[in-house]
């Protein structure tokens, strides 16, 4: 598969969790998978993966991804800030997001060749090395001692199936980058080299590995002061799109895209509403939002591929309905945690509604005494999605890799 396809697959996660319960997730989940929290929006992250996929393929540049993630963000209403790592219209910021994900990818793609049999015996190691300069640069050696590295004549080379290469990295992943803005990559040691180096004997049998898929890294461990509030939580906001077993969250990331595509589990449970209160009130009063609060919602594989599936192709009076894609279904946890707009049928029936990028309005029938969906389906708008005049306006922002600044002192080019 191609980089751009390894992005296309990366994860979505549209999330129930503000800012503060995010601080508790470190590492795999935030740094690898494409997330929105409570106060973001996934369809910039719809969006922004779609771009990235592009850059890798070499259809966007980077000035082009710059210039149309701005553009996008504007429509959605979201403020300029002050042109550091925190605002997202700043050229720090979006080349964060672009080249960790592009180079995740690539690296990923470069990865899965150099660990087929064919490669592991011919290459079975290799080395740590940079690939681009940088004005300042990250002690890579300190780190490499510190996780277990071991230098041969003071370069740092492991095996390909060392578990140091996923211990130096933010990620999790064996293969680069490394670290945000990171200018390190790895080149192959043949056999031959690695045996005088002493990385490995002449007796040695060839490495072995298995195959990791891209999304594996998407694991995290839990901190134990307070692991239960943190399950509790987790479990709340993302039903079953995070299974938690003992102090380690992972992220069911082809949890939506697989029921669409008629396969996986055969329920999806997406965790309690969390929808604005002040938005519920406004739609139908007290009692309404009363009730949401603990209601939960749960997409079926049956209902996908009968009440969704008819509305997949165009339809509707005068074409007024658009098709809907994968991309539409993966929206469908961020419709339940917060939608645009909310509309009150009857006593156990509502309608979210979300608006599109692509002048499109998704709107998704829900049996609140079921806690089932029973219509999904998306019309065509005249006007430009923006920010809906809800509780949400003037305090909506948004976030593509990380939800704050990148810990460790990334600095744009300046470190790495």
């Amino acid at each position: 598969m191609t980089a751009a396809e390894k992005i296309l697959g990366k994860a979505l996660v549209g999330s129930g969790l503000d800012t503060k319960g995010w601080s508790g997730i470190q590492a795999g989940l935030r740094d690898r998978a494409f997330f929105s929290s409570q106060v973001e929006d996934a369809r910039i992250l719809h969006a922004a993966r779609q771009m990235c996929a592009e850059v890798a393929e070499g259809k966007r540049s980077a000035s082009e991804f710059r210039r149309d993630m701005r553009t996008l963000l504007a429509k959605m209403g979201h403020p300029e800030g002050d042109g550091s790592l925190k605002d997202l219209y700043s050229d720090k910021r979006l080349d964060v997001l672009r080249e960790t994900n592009v180079k995740q990818a690539r690296g990923y793609a470069q990865w899965l060749e150099g660990t087929k049999e064919g490669a592991l015996m011919a290459f079975p190691a290799q080395e740590l090395v940079r690939v681009e300069a940088r004005i300042k640069t990250r002690d890579w050696k300190g780190r490499w001692s510190d996780k277990g590295g071991k230098f041969y004549q003071g370069r740092m080379i492991a095996l390909k199936n060392d578990p140091i290469w996923e211990r130096i990295s933010r990620f999790g992943s064996a293969w680069p980058p490394f670290d945000f803005n990171s200018g390190m990559g790895v080149e192959d040691v043949s056999l031959e080299e690695a045996i005088e180096l002493g990385v490995m004997g002449e007796d040695d049998p060839t490495p072995t590995m298995e195959a990791a898929g891209f999304n594996d890294g998407l694991e995290v461990e839990l901190p134990e002061d307070g692991l239960a509030e943190m399950d509790k939580m987790l479990r709340e906001a993302f039903g079953d799109q995070v299974d938690i077993v003992g102090n380690k969250a992972h992220w069911n990331a082809g949890l939506i895209r697989d029921m669409f595509d008629g396969k996986g589990e055969q329920n999806a449970r997406l965790g309690k509403c969390l929808i604005d209160r002040d938005l519920l009130v406004e739609a139908g009063g007290e009692t309404l939002a009363d009730r949401m609060a603990g209601t939960g919602l749960t997409i079926t594989r049956q209902w996908m591929d009968t009440h969704g599936a008819k509305h997949r192709t165009p339809s509707g009076d005068a074409g007024t309905n658009l098709p809907l894609s994968e991309g539409d279904y993966e929206l469908i946890p961020s419709m339940w945690r917060m939608p645009d707009g909310v509309s009150v049928h009857s006593k156990h029936e509502i309608t979210l509604s979300l608006d599109t990028l692509d002048g499109g309005t998704l709107r998704l029938g829900v049996n609140l005494a079921m806690g089932f969906p029973t219509s999904f389906r998306k019309e065509r708008t005249a006007k430009a999605p923006s920010s809906a005049k809800t509780a949400n306006d003037g305090r909506r922002t948004f976030a593509v890799m990380r939800n704050s600044q990148p810990q460790g002192g990334g600095k744009g080019k300046e470190e790495a």
